[in-house]
């Protein structure tokens, strides 16, 4: 049965998943363009291992890093930006400085965006489209205190010298 306007239908979905004794699932609910999602499991456990468990079958901490990337995905299914709290907590506990959905114009332009520091003057970022097969590659290398160098590689490139100045 549809619900709602064309452009932006009602949704209730619910998701299980049994592992051994343990039953862990996702509610989610709304509209296309103000979903909301909810962690629920069986018996109780954190939000961070009902997500890993929802995209690896195991706990957070027995998670490898060929896994990280399902986990990853599965947070931006359910909207990283609703979810700040534990996105911060797999954030640094996968070692990240960034850990975010980028929506530009429209939801099908999402970008799911990981970055680290690599030294204290080099930030590296990647950005792969959630909806299509889009990546794209960033560098942004400090000079000095108004001096930045950006790199971008992806359907563009481009190298920017950025000056700023603060009043």
């Amino acid at each position: 049965m549809f619900l709602g306007a064309l452009d932006n239908p009602g949704i209730d979905v619910r998701a299980v998943r049994e592992i051994n004794e343990q039953t862990v699932g996702v509610q989610m609910g709304g509209t296309l363009k103000n979903m909301n999602s909810t962690l629920f499991s069986s018996p109780n456990l954190s939000e961070t291992d009902i997500l890993a468990m929802l995209a690896t079958g195991r706990p957070f901490a027995s998670i490898g890093q060929r896994d990280q990337g399902a986990l990853l995905g599965t947070l931006a299914s359910l909207g990283l930006e609703r979810n700040s709290g534990l996105t911060n907590q797999i954030r640094s506990s996968l070692g990240l400085d960034e850990l975010a959905i980028d929506t530009k114009d429209t939801l099908n332009n999402s970008v799911l965006t990981v970055g680290k520091y690599l030294t204290p003057n080099l930030f590296a970022r990647y950005g792969v489209g959630i909806f299509d097969n889009s990546s794209k590659v960033n560098l942004d290398y400090t000079l000095n205190d108004r001096l930045k160098l950006k790199a971008e590689s992806g359907t563009q490139q481009s190298v920017d010298l950025v000056y700023s100045v603060e009043k």
